[in-house]
């Protein structure tokens, strides 16, 4: 039954996303519930149905979105209207001694013996010769200690394994103390930890022992809810929407009451979460849903506040420092008499604050006083990092190194797409720091992960792995990124090509360039925002390319060449800021690209006399540094290479057959492997692949094509392995932002991944006379043995010959390896 019910959710979740609408949404709500509901109560179900459903929800972000956050709504007002009992947390009353400090030791050291791998789903340690009062003794130690190590913000290997080991000792002590609850509810605290400390991948194998131990309690709402507190602390939407709506589905279905201090933590989360991913109206949904029949103490009221003001801060509400300061005014003093763990937030906060708000008032009788205040409260080394990422301090090379090792123990790209947020908050400062300085290997060190690292991650095995692993600080892969003579030595080529890096901080754009094995830095005057502007789908429909006008008198003509060139003076001044800068001596253009510019086509980028790069040089976007450095050279054609083609005429579909037809002769005579039915018997695997079909303007996400009415979802269906991709399908080259994650969406990307060493492909829509011009030369070009980039130059050049304006000429763009070419 329940393989019905997810392919029937898959089904029409797939069929909402792809026509972007809800058409399906009571439905698919219905059957969430009900997969929900199957996970629940049984172990066995939760690991067999979680991990498909979640892929489920990833690849359908939009809805999926949706479904997951009206469930989580609609099962807290659930959980709202019913009873609540108090978590019993009379033992942290009680004075200790350490007379059970000998038999506690004792008891873990036998433990160690009998099993070397102690895990917290196995309540394995016998504390049977401690009496009542000595466990509770030992319970009391081991929280005061684990509270004292959160204090610090950045755990070692050895903090996070002897917590560990702390934590499983507390589980068995509870256990046998008869009030587990109270190890599910301090736990989230390691989870913390381990997500300021940038340990994610071993975050997420606790979470999963943290889930397997708390079905052994028949406690799965809490195992549940502390795996939505780690993935929420991630901005991980789709995995802490999932959790969450398993955490509260646990508790409905077993229909008793609840911890009070289980919703009310809930939904401070659900605050911080709604905060970290960006959906800032839900912050206030949820904090209008704290019920009056509910106790919060002083302390939660001034935690939950303080997330509704670093909520302000992600909005840039211009009012959140005259608010804070008389916020901080009204309870001055409780702050003036905080402890560190409550104070952090606060000092993290102002800093922040002071960046993005110069004006702000920090005067000794405005915010300054208090940041004063909480520096005293907070010791330096405690946030040192925290506060150099913020400001930008001197050690951010430093921070980035560790965060990328850690981001190698990641084991699935999904995940890595979250894991990178501290590496690219990192990356952003450092690209200013570096620019500032002249440092072309910080530089270069924050564009391997601002030009979309995601692109080389390769997935490791799924299982999650115990004992822990944790990396090795000081075993650095990306060594080459630290010395920047032998970064040039192996980046440059013989044939006069400029590598040009754009990246982003805080808005400002900085250009590094390197040609003839030395760098140059230049500051850009262009901004973000006016490429957002330049990138939507409206300038997109200014860029449809139309060969025949209309005349005053409704007859059809030919467009002349002189209006072209005005099409093309148009497009120039719409564009004029954007501009790169290039040294005389280039012959070739290589671009590596910030994610932020990515949606902006760059065939369209200006020089300094404001013309079109592309006509001038030939031009790639070669996505990634690391990209191009591991497949450099590794992309060889023979003079015998392989050609297929696949444009599916038998759909009957005019303007496929209109294509054909103006490129029949080409494909005849340059023998290729010609497939014109829907669907095709095996995969294209030719060493130059060409994909005729239509795409929509959000075909980035959507990734399906159609013809005649018809789509295609399943594109690995049609295009199998190769070395060339060819797509002329309109749209197939865009680029968008991932919604909620850090990382690009498109064809390019995904094909890519799959092995090609360059894909061709149209920004905007492709008219359907382009290839007739520009096919035959592309192919000429390749066959004389000149390289991918200057083949497409010159292909390029060929259509500017007979329609010289950019929705036609510059319509094709190339991405991946310049360097291919026929040996």
């Amino acid at each position: 039954m329940i393989k019905n019910i997810l392919e029937t959710f898959h089904r029409n979740i797939t069929l909402d996303s792809i026509n972007g609408n809800y058409d399906n949404l009571d439905e698919l709500m219905n059957l969430y519930e009900t997969i929900i509901l199957y996970q629940c109560n049984d172990y066995n179900n939760y690991r067999n149905v979680s991990p498909y459903i979640l892929t489920i929800l990833e690849e359908n972000s939009h809805v999926s979105t949706v479904i997951g956050i009206d469930t989580l709504v609609a099962q807290l007002k659930k959980i709202l209207l019913g009873k609540f009992e108090q978590l019993d947390l009379s033992i942290m009353e009680k004075s200790t001694g350490d007379s059970f400090l000998k038999k506690f030791f004792l008891s873990i050291e036998t433990a160690l013996k009998e099993d070397n791998q102690l895990r917290l789903s196995e309540a394995n340690i016998d504390f049977n010769t401690l009496s009542l009062e000595e466990k509770q003794d030992a319970v009391i130690t081991s929280i005061l200690k684990f509270q004292k190590d959160a204090e610090n913000l950045n755990w070692d290997e050895e903090l996070i394994k002897d917590n560990l080991l702390n934590l499983t000792a507390t589980r068995s002590l509870l256990l046998s103390l008869g009030n587990v609850e109270l190890f599910y509810f301090i736990i989230s605290m390691l989870f913390d930890r381990l997500s300021t400390s940038e340990y994610f991948q071993a975050g997420r194998d606790i979470a999963e022992e943290v889930i397997l131990a708390s079905f052994k309690d028949h406690l799965p709402e809490w195992g549940f809810y502390n795996a939505y507190w780690f993935y929420s602390n991630t901005n991980s939407i789709h995995a802490a929407l999932l959790y969450a709506n398993l955490s509260l589905g646990a508790v409905l279905s077993k229909k008793n009451s609840i911890k009070e201090k289980y919703i009310t933590t809930f939904l401070w989360q659900s605050m911080k979460f709604f905060r970290n991913v960006g959906l800032h109206r839900w912050v206030k949904v949820i904090y209008s849903l704290f019920p009056p029949k509910i106790h919060i103490d002083e302390d939660e009221g001034h935690r939950i506040k303080q997330t509704y003001f670093t909520s302000l801060l992600l909005t840039s509400d211009e009012k959140l420092p005259e608010v804070l300061l008389d916020y901080l005014n009204q309870f001055r003093e409780y702050h003036l008499n905080g402890d560190v763990n409550d104070t952090i937030p606060w000092l993290l906060l102002l800093y922040n604050i002071r960046r993005v708000y110069p004006n702000a008032n920090f005067s000794s009788d405005g915010l300054g006083f208090y940041l004063s205040v909480f520096e005293q409260i907070v010791p330096e080394e405690k946030i040192k990092r925290q506060k150099d990422v913020i400001e930008g301090g001197p050690d951010l090379k430093k921070y980035l190194r560790e965060s990328l090792i850690k981001l190698l123990e990641t084991r699935n790209a999904k995940d890595f797409v979250y894991d990178n947020k501290m590496a690219l908050n990192i990356s952003t400062r450092l690209i200013e720091s570096s620019a500032r300085n002249k440092d072309f290997s910080g530089f270069l060190l924050a564009m391997l992960v601002k030009s979309d690292y995601s692109l080389v991650f390769k997935n490791q095995k799924n299982e999650y792995e115990l004992p822990l692993k944790l990396p090795n600080l000081e075993d650095f892969i990306y060594s080459v990124y630290e010395d920047s003579i032998q970064l040039s030595n192996e980046l440059s080529d013989n044939d006069n090509g400029c590598i040009i890096w754009i990246g982003v901080s805080e808005g400002a754009l900085v250009q590094l360039s390197l040609f003839n094995r030395q760098f140059f830095f230049f500051d850009l005057a262009w901004t973000v925002e006016m490429v957002n502007q330049l990138s939507d789908s409206r300038f997109r429909s200014t860029l449809k390319f139309e060969d025949t006008v209309k005349d005053k008198f409704g007859s059809v003509r030919e467009v002349l060449p002189e209006e072209y060139l005005s099409q093309s003076e148009d497009i120039i001044n719409k564009i004029k800021p954007i501009s790169i800068q290039l040294i005389s001596e280039t012959s070739a253009v290589y671009l590596v690209i910030d994610m932020i510019l990515s949606r902006f086509p760059h065939n369209l980028y200006l020089d300094a006399n404001y013309d079109f790069v592309s006509l001038k040089y030939p031009t790639t976007n070669i996505l990634s540094t690391e990209w191009y450095l591991e497949n450099k050279g590794s992309f060889k054609l023979t003079k015998e290479y392989s050609r297929s083609i696949w444009v599916p005429i038998e759909s009957g579909d005019w303007a496929l057959n209109y294509l054909f037809s103006n490129i029949e002769d080409t494909l005849h005579e340059h023998k290729f492997n010609i497939h014109t039915s829907k669907m095709v018997k095996a995969p294209l695997c030719s060493d130059i692949n060409i994909i005729c079909s239509h795409g929509g303007e959000n075909i980035s996400e959507t990734q399906v094509f159609y013809q005649n009415g018809e789509l295609t979802h399943n594109l690995n269906e049609i295009i199998g392995s190769g070395k060339i991709l060819i797509f002329f399908v309109c749209h197939s080259g865009s680029m968008d932002l991932e919604m909620f994650r850090n990382s690009i969406t498109s064809l390019i990307k995904t094909f890519m991944s799959k092995g090609y060493g360059a894909i061709i492909a149209p920004v905007w829509a492709l008219d359907v006379t382009i290839p007739r011009y520009w096919l035959p030369e592309f192919l000429e070009c390749m066959d004389k043995g000149l390289t991918i980039d200057k083949a497409v130059f010159n292909a390029n050049k060929r259509v500017y010959d007979r329609y010289p304006s950019p929705p036609a000429w510059a319509c094709l763009h190339l991405f991946g390896d310049p360097n291919i070419r026929v040996s």
